[in-house]
């Protein structure tokens, strides 16, 4: 679909989301700049890697892209031998704080190899080892932590803690630091990986030291292998003792003291995501299966007979007072979620019965613009439920 779409997960999500809406032309030019940078990193054109990644950075990527576009042009900055430059926009990804510790990653990355020997580069090292992440109440055994990468969620209670993901690695420890402060030092005794991408699963070795880890076997095989983040550079496997324990592609139920939690199988973001339902206390955690504020619609990904057969298990157990708390974006109600699904299922039961009928995509496009129902997702769900029946 566009050049860097075998990048990194967040933007391919987002790319699908804009390849199938009609909104905001400055998405779409930080996108083609951005695309012309990954062609000429990946030719080895520096000087062209720069360039464009610099543009696409100053022409504002939407909050889920930008950490990863500045991460690049921080890249491109190194590898072409600025390291101040590189360093300065390590520091922009940090102060920004949409995904600050995603920065953290050029502690591995051979690109910033000189810029590592910088004295800036220790200090900002140790300001990421002094984070203090802010902790969130979202009712009265939950709470939400923010600033590991995305957004963990913690049930507390009288003698443990459950924890759904765990944020990047280099900050685990900040991550463990906010739970003592509000948990009085419970042990974590469960932990559940929403899917495998570093930001969800690089705390597992600290903080699951002590816990049963929960994961999709898709997550934890994808987990256990390296996994590219550029075209030259992957993320290490997460050690052994990281993985998940168990694994689920179905449902799961834990009965803890006082608590339901009900763990689903939900792939779109990826083939391994699970949501998470704190029943007693209505609170769900949907991952990166929901971006609030950034689209009205659910994304089912390919599989979207799955995904609604899925996600109408899920949404038995919302209702307009549930707290729902996803991967990237702060908490909302339940209507919102509500508003998301019922429209994306209706755009879903217009052309599964269209495509039952025989109808073209182009009478299906006509009788949709009758309903006012978006000509460019009924085209997205046509053509992706049609191929799937080939």
């Amino acid at each position: 679909m566009l050049a860097f779409a075998v990048m990194r997960p967040v933007v391919i999500l987002v790319s699908l989301l804009v390849a199938i809406s009609v909104h905001a032309q400055e998405e779409i030019t930080w996108r083609s700049e951005f695309g012309l940078a990954q062609a000429a990193a990946e030719s080895g054109d520096l000087a062209a890697y720069l360039d464009h990644a610099a543009r696409a950075v100053e022409l504002g990527p939407d909050p889920l892209g930008r950490p990863f576009v500045m991460y690049h042009a921080a890249r491109a900055a190194a590898l072409g031998g600025d390291h101040d430059a590189a360093l300065s926009m390590l520091g922009r990804i940090w102060d920004e704080g949409i995904e600050g510790p995603m920065a953290t990653i050029a502690e591995e990355d051979p690109a910033f190899a000189d810029t590592r020997e910088l004295p800036g580069f220790v200090d900002f090292m140790k300001k990421v080892d002094n984070l203090e992440l802010v902790v969130v109440p979202v009712i009265e055994r939950v709470v939400q932590i923010e600033g590991a990468g995305c957004n963990l969620a913690a049930w507390i209670g009288d003698h443990e803690i459950l924890l759904v993901d765990t944020g990047y690695p280099r900050v685990a420890a900040s991550v463990r630091n906010a739970l003592d402060a509000v948990a009085e030092a419970k042990p974590i005794r469960t932990i559940i990986n929403t899917h495998e991408h570093t930001d969800h699963v690089g705390g597992n070795v600290l903080l699951g030291d002590a816990a049963t880890i929960i994961a999709h076997p898709h997550a934890r095989d994808a987990a256990s292998k390296e996994q590219e983040f550029v075209h030259d550079f992957n993320l290490a496997a997460i050690p052994h003792d990281g993985l998940p324990q168990l694994t689920t592609a179905g449902s799961m139920t834990i009965h803890l003291d006082g608590e339901t939690v009900l763990i689903h199988s939900l792939p779109a973001h990826t083939k391994g995501d699970l949501v998470v339902q704190f029943v007693e206390s209505n609170v769900v955690h949907m991952g990166d299966n929901y971006f609030p504020g950034i689209s009205s619609r659910l994304f089912p990904g390919a599989e979207i007979d799955l995904y609604f057969a899925a996600m109408s298990r899920v949404m038995e157990g919302v209702d307009e007072e549930t707290r729902v708390i996803s991967g990237h974006r702060p908490i909302v109600g339940g209507r919102d979620l509500i508003a998301a699904y019922e429209s994306s299922r209706a755009i879903y039961d217009f052309v599964t019965l269209a495509i039952a009928a025989g109808e073209s995509l182009e009478t299906t496009l006509a009788k949709g613009a009758e309903k006012e129902l978006p000509p460019d997702w009924i085209g997205y769900y046509y053509n992706t439920l049609s191929s799937g029946q080939e």
